[in-house]
């Protein structure tokens, strides 16, 4: 018999925590086994014929692995603010995927132009953090939408309800981190 890689057990994890909610079930006493994998974060995304259909996701684990994939799946399917939350006949062909978020790294610059050298679209994911706002966008989303360093950056500060600009603002911090990525 042959065993499946833990990659595919966590993305068999996250669906089988999404048919239990949609079913009605409702498993908060779940044992989840002891996580070997130390991540700083997690993210949960879900397609449907290639289109998002939901993302979410945490920064900094508070729970062991898989409980974190089991929860943010859920987030993912039902909280999302940009779609309606899940409904049953939307499992058949979902697709999903999970990133396992790396340490994050504060970019450090002299000046803000200095970025286009530091960052890496495609392999770095990108966290920016000013005034209490935060942001963050995963390695592959800059490169999926077409977007240079700036309008990345640009980007960001809007997702986190400030001013374009802000990004050059000397009190900002902008962190890079890569994922392990995981799909069906």
């Amino acid at each position: 018999m042959q065993r499946k890689s833990s990659e595919s057990v966590l993305i068999d994890l996250a669906r089988q925590s999404l048919v239990e909610a949609l079913s009605g079930g409702d498993k908060e006493d779940q044992e989840f086994p002891v996580d070997d994998e130390t991540v700083s974060g997690v993210f949960v995304t879900l397609k449907r014929d290639g289109m998002l259909r939901g993302c979410r996701g945490c920064v900094e684990g508070t729970y062991p692995l898989r409980k974190t994939i089991w929860e943010i799946s859920r987030s993912s399917a039902f909280d999302d603010p940009r779609f309606n939350p899940m409904e049953q006949e939307e499992l058949e062909g979902l697709e999903i995927s999970i990133s396992l978020l790396g340490m994050m790294e504060k970019v450090k610059v002299e000046d803000p132009s200095q970025f286009r050298e530091k960052i890496q679209l495609g392999r770095d994911g990108i966290s920016l953090r000013l005034k209490g706002n935060s942001a963050l966008f995963l390695p592959e989303v800059a490169p999926e939408q077409g977007w240079n360093v700036e309008t990345t950056l640009r980007q960001l500060c809007r997702k986190a309800g400030l001013e374009d600009d802000d990004w050059r603002n000397p009190e900002t911090e902008v962190l890079c981190f890569q994922t392990k990525h995981l799909e069906d």
